[in-house]
């Protein structure tokens, strides 16, 4: 338990000090700071995870920090592709299949090696549970949540910048979020599938007007 600590608590936020670097009052919300807050977002969500399963009752500010860890994960997602949007022509051309392919890839990769390890080390293999498990986007043990969200929300952001222009767009992806929210929340769905997602909007938000609220 004292190790588990050390680990957590000294030697993983010493590690982000390593790539720490000063930054210029100018730099704004640029590529470089969006990966240092998006490393942090995933350090919040690893440590939120790794207590979970080590500690029997998790604090609120674990459960917290997750929550925190992935809103920061979908704010950056939707203010990236507003930017690289705004700054690349033709973006939306191949949207779609190039967001996908960057998932869904090391997804297969993943999902190939873990049954073959499965298979190594347990000596069977399940096809049916193999199929469903691939079909349905998750692992044995793990719903992969995040991804299909994720997967979902580049949906809403090609469709609605496709059919529509700049405010219009925005809104329509805002109300897809909402739609989503009410609905999950009706299903009955775990609150960690729709809790954080109306990040992404936001941050589609911040970046068309980050002029106005970021310092430059």
């Amino acid at each position: 338990m004292v190790a588990m600590f050390f680990v957590l608590y000294v030697l993983l936020p010493a590690s982000c000090l390593i790539g720490v670097r000063k930054r210029r009052p100018s730099d704004s919300l640029d590529h470089d700071l969006s990966t240092e807050l998006r490393g942090l977002g995933m350090l919040l969500i690893v440590v939120a995870h790794a207590v979970k399963t080590t500690v029997n009752n998790v604090s609120f500010f674990f459960y917290a920090s997750a929550i925190l860890g992935v809103g920061v994960c979908f704010l950056l997602s939707g203010y990236g592709l507003f930017k690289s949007m705004s700054l690349k022509t033709n973006y939306l051309d191949h949207f779609l299949e190039t967001k996908f392919f960057r998932i869904l890839i090391p997804f297969i990769l993943l999902f190939l090696v873990s049954h073959i390890f499965e298979w190594i080390f347990e000596g069977k293999l399940e096809l049916r549970n193999i199929l469903v498990n691939f079909v349905t986007l998750r692992f044995k043990g793990s719903l992969l949540w995040y991804l299909k969200i994720q997967l979902l929300l580049y949906i809403f952001f090609y469709l609605s910048f496709r059919l529509l222009s700049d405010f219009k767009a925005f809104l329509a992806v805002f109300v897809l979020t909402i739609i989503y929210i009410i609905i999950s929340s009706c299903c009955g769905l775990t609150s960690y599938w729709y809790n954080t997602c109306i990040f992404f909007p936001v941050g589609i938000l911040l970046a068309k007007y980050d002029h106005i609220v970021l310092p430059v």
